[in-house]
């Protein structure tokens, strides 16, 4: 992140302005599409597999075009889920609000699903906040939507921010899509709207800004390493991969830093399997 922005921030005690904003979203563009784009391959969506959409410079209506998705990338992160979250995470606790926490929240599905976000992405999110009923809830929050700001001096995040779009109606009832922010300090979360003068303050909220209860920024992020690198990511896979899938067919879906089981135990366990 660009020290001039964290150092303005400070500055001025965390009241952030539309060229914050806009300097942050900017500057995180690039992680914010390569994400959206891993995750799209997860799916093996058509946008999102390349093969899907190969096509050839010449017009031969004899040339074979297949276009078969062999889909080691997906079976990377399935597999690694699995191992790591097969058996639920046990959270050990005597506390009865923390019981009733974890199943009105339905921890073992976004424990499960934060894994699978973190391991395609490189990092995955996860929102707190209070509901209407006064009880803590938590909820997934995509990856690239979110930016934290670091302290780097104590690793601590000071602040965080949410973008995306959203459908507002307009006065004569028809609607339009904007990007809208969630500013999020250790006391308050903060809405805005993109407008064509910059990010100015969501009039829509009843309360803006409005204190979120906790004593710490609620948008929390879960990295998958300190590269915040997905487990499939290219140069984790790298330019060898095809040769190697060649040779020695589905055991290299195993890379050898999901678990503690050796590649070639996983090998025999694939091939005794058929």
């Amino acid at each position: 992140m660009n020290l001039n922005t964290i150092r303005e921030l400070i500055r001025i005690n965390g009241e952030v302005t539309s060229q914050i904003i806009t300097d942050l979203i900017d500057e995180h563009s690039g992680r914010h599409e390569t994400m959206k784009s891993l995750y799209e391959r997860y799916k093996a969506s058509e946008a999102g597999v390349p093969i899907f959409t190969r096509s050839y410079s010449v017009t031969d209506d004899t040339k074979i075009n297949n276009k078969l998705n062999n889909d080691f990338f997906s079976e990377i992160i399935d597999t690694k889920v699995g191992y790591f979250m097969g058996i639920p995470a046990v959270y050990e606790t005597n506390s009865k609000d923390f019981e009733d926490f974890e199943l009105r929240n339905r921890l073992e599905l976004l424990d499960s699903e934060t894994v699978k976000l973190a391991t395609i992405c490189g990092t995955a999110a996860r929102l707190l906040y209070v509901d209407t009923e006064a009880q803590i809830r938590a909820m997934n929050i995509w990856p690239w939507e979110c930016i934290w700001v670091m302290d780097r001096s104590i690793d601590e995040v000071q602040f965080a921010l949410r973008y995306y779009d959203m459908e507002y109606v307009k006065p004569d009832g028809s609607t339009e899509t904007r990007e809208r922010v969630e500013w999020y300090d250790k006391e308050k979360v903060t809405y805005y709207i993109k407008t064509e003068n910059g990010y100015v303050l969501d009039d829509t909220e009843k309360l803006n800004p409005q204190t979120h209860f906790f004593s710490y920024v609620p948008l929390i992020e879960y990295p998958n390493n300190l590269e915040r690198l997905g487990d499939s990511f290219p140069s984790h896979i790298g330019s060898r991969s095809t040769k190697t899938f060649e040779k020695a067919g589905r055991s290299c879906a195993f890379p050898s830093h999901i678990g503690s089981r050796s590649t070639e135990q996983g090998k025999r366990q694939l091939n005794k399997g058929g």
